[in-house]
């Protein structure tokens, strides 16, 4: 019995120093908050953007901005070009505290007909500068989407997005995977706006929260200024989820950044299923959710998230998924009977950060140490995704979806290119050895 106890005794002490050591290792990552330094919000409004409005159709839009003081009246001013016709729209207004500051956002939803519409939005005796903005209900709708960002300054994201824009005029709408800033910081928030200066305002922008734009804590908690941007509407508990219903499509963005906290997973299939977000609808369904289904990067481990969402996924008809987090590009499509089959699920990573590919055989195609967007066209009959390297704008991976009554063929039109699967500098370090060596090793097996 003396001897049971004490191998009980070393044993605990042997699991308490290893999670003691596992604590010291990843504390930083778990809980580590940089400060955020003390900040001005300005009287004039500013952090105008314009979205797509989560409750109405196609053919709404969304503008929110932030302003210091709570307005006596609050509103955005609608300019109809082709029937010269003006309108003003009422806004709603929240208090939004962060760490260091507070500041007050408004939201207003409108419709649009087809037409060229400049708007500017009001706060009593002050108001914006006037944005313009396009809508053209031609039967496609082209997004332009992006991963991961995280800049510590403005120009790596601005520069790239200034030249996509450049190769693709004809966006209707841009999308972000999250982690769209480094930290939850009105600091980060500023390079954010910065970088995007050519397209927020003009170009509806929705996006989906990463892990960075979470407070870190035992239980995280989003940025509410990312929920005042793009989310619903800033109450208490919100989570920065959404979901659109288009022409052809419905776009659902969820939030996936529940560190610790399974249940709060399956609260967000719930929720996705009660309000039947995700349905057989004749429609191109998009779910757009930071976390993979499947690990991408060396080291990464998304089990739940699958075991959690990728039946719901199958059952409800989803074509296309949409992730970021592991800072590499993946894509691989469904097989039954060795054909491809939806749903497709890819990885995007738009930073200069750069993780290494886990070179799984699963995905059909892969890239590391390299930059990226995409381009997706939908139409009724046709979903085509072609991603893009962002330094050449050089096509790198094509998959077009094809509805044929009631299947859907799918095309992988990857071109002639050889996979682009290279080290970054921050894994020449000696203490990156084992990922490095674990990588070169995988990478061979895959070529």
């Amino acid at each position: 019995m003396k001897t049971k106890k004490i191998i009980i005794g070393i044993v605990m002490f042997v699991l308490l120093g290893v999670m003691a050591s596992v604590c010291a290792v990843r504390w930083r990552a778990w809980f580590g908050n940089p400060p955020e330094a003390p900040y001005q919000v300005p009287a004039v409004p500013d952090r105008v953007m314009l979205s797509m409005s989560p409750s109405h159709s196609q053919a709404w839009r969304r503008v929110s901005w932030r302003c210091d003081t709570i307005a006596r009246e609050a509103s955005v001013e609608v300019i109809d070009c082709l029937m010269n016709d003006t309108v003003f729209y009422v806004a709603k207004g929240t208090s939004v505290s962060s760490r260091s500051g507070q500041q007050m956002y408004y939201q207003v939803d409108f419709p649009v007909e087809e037409g060229r519409f400049l708007y500017r939005v009001h706060n009593d005796s002050l108001c914006s500068s006037y944005y313009a903005f396009e809508v053209d209900n031609d039967g496609e709708w082209t997004v332009l989407l992006f991963g991961d960002l995280q800049d510590e300054v403005a120009h790596p994201f601005a520069t790239m997005l200034q030249e996509a824009i450049k190769h693709h005029p004809e966006v209707d709408m841009c999308a972000f995977t999250g982690d769209i800033v480094e930290r939850p910081t009105d600091e980060y928030w500023n390079i954010w706006f910065a970088s995007v200066a050519p397209l927020v305002g003009k170009v509806p922008i929705v996006a989906c929260p990463g892990n960075h734009e979470h407070v870190k804590a035992w239980k995280r908690t989003l940025d509410q200024r990312f929920v005042a941007t793009f989310g619903e509407s800033v109450v208490e508990g919100s989570h920065g989820n959404a979901h659109y219903e288009w022409d052809n499509m419905t776009w659902s963005s969820l939030n996936t950044d529940v560190s610790f906290h399974i249940d709060e997973l399956f609260r967000q299939k719930q929720t996705m299923l009660r309000e039947g977000w995700i349905h057989r609808n004749g429609k191109w369904n998009v779910l757009m959710m930071h976390h993979p289904f499947f690990p991408a990067a060396i080291e990464r481990h998304t089990y739940i998230i699958r075991e959690v969402f990728e039946p719901m996924v199958k059952e409800m008809g989803v074509h296309l998924v949409l992730n970021g987090h592991d800072h590499v590009y993946a894509r691989r499509v469904d097989k039954k009977n060795n054909l491809p089959v939806v749903p497709i699920y890819m990885v995007c990573n738009s930073s200069e950060k750069h993780y290494l590919a886990n070179c799984d055989t699963e995905f059909d195609r892969i890239a590391c140490g390299h930059r990226m967007y995409s381009l997706l066209r939908v139409t009724k009959d046709t979903l085509h995704i072609l991603t893009y390297l962002a330094d050449t704008h050089v096509l790198y991976d094509e998959v077009l979806c094809r509805r044929a009554g009631d299947t859907i063929l799918v095309e992988d039109n990857k071109p002639q290119l050889e996979e682009l699967l290279d080290v970054a500098p921050r894994y020449e370090k000696p203490s990156k050895n084992k990922q490095r060596q674990q990588f070169l090793k995988k990478k061979a097996q895959r070529r």
